[in-house]
């Protein structure tokens, strides 16, 4: 009875090693040389090709009978990932058999998170602590009032960053749906420079199982669930190498060492002095000048959001800001 007890003990600790085994080291993103790829939920641009599709299969902690048991493949993914000095690209295929959405729910419904632990951020807070960050992007054509990309990006990733430097694409397919992403560095992940940041992908599904309205079923490419979801606690997530710093732009340093208050159109800079104030949009492009003041009515402005750079009287860069009409 012993030995049948420390046989199988043993094959207990073979199969965990197994599971261990089974995740993935550290994930070195691939170094894009060419013409970016279009974030149209097109999988054939040249910059996709050559680069190595990584599987999220390992399923989330006791969310197995959600899908996947029957040998349908529903749920199966795979996603790559190419970075430049300004941007990370992400394309990201999903095998689904029912795409929906949960309309009670911003949390719940077919999506895909992608989450970062940047430089200085704790591990043993979640995506809405400092340095990091979660994407959360829905699969459908139209946007919500959750975020303007689909779905609640929790904060820090909210307010601003929620509609700044994020991009997609989306396409459904026979089998699921495609969805490419990007991530400007600069905006979106403050400048994060080369190296190794904390970093994983998941996928939901909410559609499997009787009466399980806003149930999630989940496959990450690293995190098990094993020590927390990754909304609450980075700890657990996986690593990705970056080969290049971000490019510096001071347009688009995201660190606001200027502070300011924005009420009724007014932009008001808490300088001591007079300053100059330049006005750009997402793209770069200069849109107001003003001197020899702090205060700006951007009331002519669409909505959007807009960078200021923050020069003194006599043209010095002081600093740069970020706000929403």
């Amino acid at each position: 009875m012993k030995k049948i007890y420390f046989l199988v003990s043993l094959a207990i600790i073979a199969m965990s090693q197994v599971a261990i085994a089974a995740k993935p080291g550290p994930l070195t993103a691939t170094l894009l040389t060419g013409t970016a790829p279009t974030m149209d939920g097109d999988d054939t641009d040249a910059a996709w090709s050559g680069v190595t599709a990584q599987p999220i299969n390992l399923i989330f902690k006791d969310e197995a009978i959600g899908f996947g048991v029957d040998g349908s493949g529903d749920l199966d993914a795979t996603f790559k990932v190419v970075e430049s000095g300004k941007m990370l690209y992400f394309l990201i295929k999903v095998d689904d058999d029912i795409i929906g959405q949960d309309p009670d729910s911003h949390w719940a419904g077919d999506k895909v998170e992608v989450y970062f632990g940047l430089p200085g951020y704790d591990k043993t807070k979640g995506a809405n602590g400092a340095h990091a960050r979660q994407f959360a992007l829905k699969a459908q054509d139209a946007v919500t009032v959750m975020g303007e990309n689909g779905s609640n990006n929790y904060p820090p990733a909210s307010n601003a960053l929620g509609t700044n430097g994020i991009s997609r694409g989306y396409v459904e397919t026979a089998t699921g749906y495609i969805m490419e992403i990007s991530i400007d560095r600069a905006i979106a992940l403050e400048s994060v420079p080369a190296g190794t940041i904390a970093f994983d992908v998941c996928i939901a599904d909410n559609d499997e199982g009787a009466g399980n309205a806003a149930k999630r079923y989940r496959k990450s490419w690293f995190n098990q669930g094993e020590v927390n979801e990754l909304w609450g606690s980075m700890d657990g997530a996986g690593s990705l190498v970056l080969n290049v710093a971000t490019e510096t732009s001071s347009l688009k340093n995201v660190k606001e060492t200027v502070s300011y208050t924005f009420v009724n159109n007014i932009l008001k800079v808490n300088t001591s002095e007079n300053s100059q104030l330049e006005v750009f949009d997402v793209a770069g492009k200069k849109i107001m000048q003003v001197i020899n003041t702090n205060v700006l009515n951007v009331e002519a402005l669409t909505a959007g959001i807009y960078f200021a750079n923050v020069k003194s009287a006599q043209g010095v860069l002081i600093g740069s800001i970020r706000f929403i009409k």
